[in-house]
């Protein structure tokens, strides 16, 4: 995606001048939930900073990693050290083949850039992808209070004119997640309680 491939260079630097730490940990903090996982999805996986410390603590795990902009796995594969343990996917989850098979899945600040109408049908695809009693970590932006409200307007619009994005309006993720019938085990929030991490399972085949 050209836009995010523009954003790219700058991604990282801007995301801890704006959140601080906040971001990092809401993407560290669950992490060590995948210990039992042999394979991991990762949906809009960024520059993947994170890379090196999973596969340092899970050096058997095998991951496809997929971002629909180019810049973004190019850098993620640039700081990769095991490389061979990663399968970079430039596209969707439409360029991940049907017979593909995982025991969990990384959304990143991933799931806040679909519109509301559309998410459910995002989360059955990735569904289709995940084995019995699979894993999913999330960390994304919510709405709980009206500062929350004014800042998403602002970076709604930030991303939209930066990358075209054309999304809006935060969609109510959590409660998406859980209509599909994920539990949710546990979770944290950071940054005035603007970001949630948390730590799903399911057992839908």
């Amino acid at each position: 995606m050209k836009g995010y491939n523009q954003l790219a260079p700058v991604y990282d630097r801007l995301a801890r001048f704006v959140f601080g730490k906040a971001m990092t940990q809401s993407q560290m903090i669950f992490l060590g939930q995948l210990q039992n996982c042999e394979s991991v999805l990762v949906l809009g996986g960024g520059t993947g900073w994170w890379l090196n410390d999973l596969l340092k603590r899970f050096p058997d795990l095998k991951i496809t990693f997929v971002d629909s902009s180019s810049e973004m796995i190019r850098r993620a594969k640039m700081k990769l050290k095991l490389k061979h343990q990663v399968d970079f996917v430039h596209g969707t989850i439409e360029d991940v083949s049907m017979d593909r098979k995982f025991d969990g899945v990384i959304l990143y600040y991933f799931l806040d850039l679909f519109p509301g109408d559309r998410l459910p049908v995002v989360i059955e695809k990735i569904f289709n992808h995940m084995n019995a009693n699979s894993i999913w970590l999330v960390s994304d932006f919510i709405n709980r209070k009206k500062w929350h409200t004014a800042f998403l307007k602002m970076m709604y619009l930030f991303f939209y004119l930066l990358t075209g994005s054309t999304s809006k309006q935060l969609p109510d993720w959590q409660n998406k997640l859980e209509n599909a019938g994920l539990l949710k085990i546990e979770e944290q929030t950071f940054y005035g309680k603007f970001i949630l991490a948390g730590f799903y399972i399911s057992d839908k085949l």
